[in-house]
């Protein structure tokens, strides 16, 4: 029966079960764990398994790490919190594939150091918490013989209102991502830093926001959007970000970003911080003409192969 089947799944996580059986009883239904014990779909079991991994991992190589954390994850009542520590737990468990047991976790300041030739680096892990804005709308369609399916559409970030002119779907993940650490503290100029984005948070994603986000322009159905983690890695105040920008009929629904990027607030810069997708001719294809429109803002076309004014689609402010 269900109780079975919920039994057996538990048993494949382990870790996770023991863990959440100390969870005082009152608070084990909405904890981050529970959703992670009975997981099902690829998306949660990898997660599943993930955490599953990490938790075992840094309790072999980093256990005064782990010991610390896991009271965390038990005894902590604000569940952003704990989801926050499991974040770091991943964060860990993924760097020491690399780097093995020689990092280091400070009981304050960064969260984990790491040494790569004869440099330091600081590695800081964040793990954004759930919207406050609606995050799910419900479509249900009928069929024949009365069996009716619904389908549900999910916006992590928080899809828009009707009190904020302007608001879009990308706008909202742009506005989350870019915003976090932004009362910066642990920074230190002589150590270069490293903001690990941890968004695995069960809570706040149950599904995956894709490898295509982290583009700047992504297609399909005929239409362009704008990647929402490379926007907030590398936009700057004032720049379009698209929700759907048609290629057939040029209808566009944007957004202009209301704040600077993670990495110009970081660098302290004022300007264009140039990014990886700059680096070469071809990828400069990526980069629309007059998005970077403005003062102090390189606005030369780019050349294609033939020297002429590179082709394509060029989104402007509107």
């Amino acid at each position: 029966g269900i109780t079975a089947r919920r039994d057996r799944e538990i048993m494949e996580y382990p870790v996770i079960s023991q863990l959440l059986a100390q969870v005082p009883s009152a608070a084990q239904a909405h904890h981050p764990l529970a959703r992670l014990a009975v997981a099902q779909g690829d998306i949660g079991r990898r997660r599943a398994g993930h955490i599953e991994q990490a938790i075992s991992r840094a309790r072999k190589l980093f256990p005064k790490f782990a010991s610390r954390k896991e009271r965390l994850v038990v005894d902590d009542s604000d569940l952003n919190n704990v989801a926050a520590t499991l974040g770091e737990f991943r964060a860990l468990s993924d760097l020491a594939c690399v780097f093995g047991s020689s990092i280091q976790t400070p009981d304050v300041g960064s969260d984990f150091l790491v040494t790569v030739g004869t440099r330091q680096l600081r590695i800081e892990v964040v793990t954004p918490a759930g919207s406050t804005k609606n995050t799910e709308i419900y479509f249900e369609r009928l069929r024949i013989d009365n069996v009716s399916t619904t389908t549900t559409s999910i916006a992590p970030f928080g899809y828009p209102t009707e009190d904020k002119p302007g608001d879009t779907v990308q706008g909202n993940a742009v506005s989350r991502l870019a915003a976090l650490k932004q009362k910066e503290h642990q920074a230190d100029q002589t150590i270069p830093s490293v903001l690990w984005i941890d968004v695995e948070n069960e809570r706040a994603f149950p599904v995956s926001i894709g490898a295509s986000q982290a583009q700047p322009f992504t297609s399909g159905h005929e239409e362009l959007v704008s990647g929402a983690v490379w926007w907030a890695s590398y936009g700057q105040l004032g720049d379009p970000v698209y929700d759907r920008w048609s290629l057939v009929t040029g209808e566009r629904r944007s957004y202009k970003m209301e704040l600077n990027s993670i990495r110009l607030r970081r660098i302290g810069g004022s300007g264009h911080a140039p990014g990886v997708f700059e680096s070469g001719v071809e990828m400069s294809h990526l980069l629309p003409r007059n998005v970077w429109k403005g003062e102090g803002h390189d606005t030369t076309t780019p050349k294609d192969d033939r020297g002429d004014a590179a082709s394509g689609l060029r989104p402007e402010h509107d």
